[in-house]
């Protein structure tokens, strides 16, 4: 008798929690019909609870997100739901799914959808932004490069010829010699404005492609640091579309840049695939690496480059994962669907 009233006790407060939660909450049955729908579902979904009954989830929300959800029974799904209402205005939805069972024994789930569409909105509106960040940024870059190739090295290439005319005038020896450390200095400078330019806008990359720009990146790499490099493409390399190629050039070069300056590594191995539907880039060190749980929050943590490196994936649909222990290096994984038309060019 105490464990009956103590359970009739523990379905009235859960009752009263169901009736009064504002999150929309559905009970399953194991064949997704709704059993039970509280009053916050009614609202959500633009009916009363009662005629949620002889329902099933699929002709309430999206039907392949209902099958996904049954044929694998996931405990914590937090795969979105879309939802269009009676007013065409699209709401975004945070399912969580428990099971529980009845006093019956039967098994029940438990849905409980929160409304997310202004975070959506708040997220979707920050990507754009930072999009056009980058856009903007690699249009000043490709500016940068063009006038530094253009004008600045054209100018320095005419100081090194006027330099050897001098050069060819009857002069005292000490002048012949100053001469020729100021032709020497100009030519470093050219040098060195062109390396710069073809970091700010690699030639090899729209001419060529990613897998050669990823070579002529290591090979600066070696030459600077003499750090051992290895490259691998295991599929038959090939062109995808050039916003793809820049942001996964431009992950591989922050990257790099961390390995060179950061990491005290000895070996670093880049890896490239091409798929059908995607291409995966990882650039994987044998560093100091870092405390792993520092990558989930790269602000916090002071990793802006890391930042910048998963927003480049995530504003062209893909996606970054960075997976690093002290002592034993880190790994950097990219990839990117290559079906889209986004453009950061």
């Amino acid at each position: 008798e105490a464990a009956s009233a103590a359970l009739r006790a523990s379905e009235t407060r859960y009752r009263g929690v169901f009736e009064s939660s504002p999150s929309a909450i559905l009970v399953l049955d194991d064949r997704g019909g709704i059993i039970d729908a509280n009053p916050a579902a009614g609202i959500l979904f633009g009916r009363t609870p009662e005629t949620f009954r002889d329902r099933t989830i699929s002709e309430v929300v999206d039907p392949l997100w209902s099958k996904n959800l049954l044929d694998g029974a996931q405990n914590g799904i937090r795969e979105l739901v879309t939802l269009r209402t009676h007013g065409d205005r699209e709401l975004y939805l945070e399912p969580t799914v428990t099971r529980v069972d009845e006093s019956a024994g039967r098994p029940l789930l438990q849905v409980i959808f929160r409304d997310v569409t202004e975070e959506q909105l708040r997220h979707a509106g920050l990507r754009a932004f930072a999009a056009h960040v980058l856009r903007a940024q690699e249009m000043e870059r490709k500016r940068i490069a063009q006038e530094l190739h253009d004008e600045t090295v054209q100018k320095i290439v005419l100081v090194c010829q006027q330099l050897d005319i001098a050069e060819r005038i009857e002069l005292p020896a000490a002048s012949r010699e100053a001469l020729g450390r100021a032709r020497r200095t100009a030519e470093e400078a050219v040098a060195e404005l062109r390396d710069f330019a073809r970091a700010l806008r690699p030639p090899a990359l729209e001419d060529l492609g990613l897998v050669s720009a990823l070579r002529r990146l290591l090979a600066e790499l070696v030459e600077r640091a003499h750090i051992e490099v290895l490259l691998e493409v295991p599929q038959a390399e090939r062109r995808i579309a050039p916003e793809i190629e820049l942001a996964l050039f431009r992950i591989a070069q922050e990257a790099l840049r961390n390995v060179e300056h950061h990491a005290k590594a000895s070996l670093v191995r880049v890896a490239i695939a091409f798929d059908v539907s995607e291409v995966r880039l990882e650039i994987a060190d044998d560093g100091i690496g870092f405390t792993a749980h520092l990558a989930q929050d790269f602000v916090a943590a002071g990793r802006l480059g890391l930042l910048g490196m998963r927003e480049r994936a995530e504003i062209l649909g893909g996606s970054l994962d960075v997976g690093s222990t002290p002592r034993r290096g880190t790994l950097i994984s990219a990839t990117i669907p290559t079906g889209l038309t986004t453009s950061l060019d």
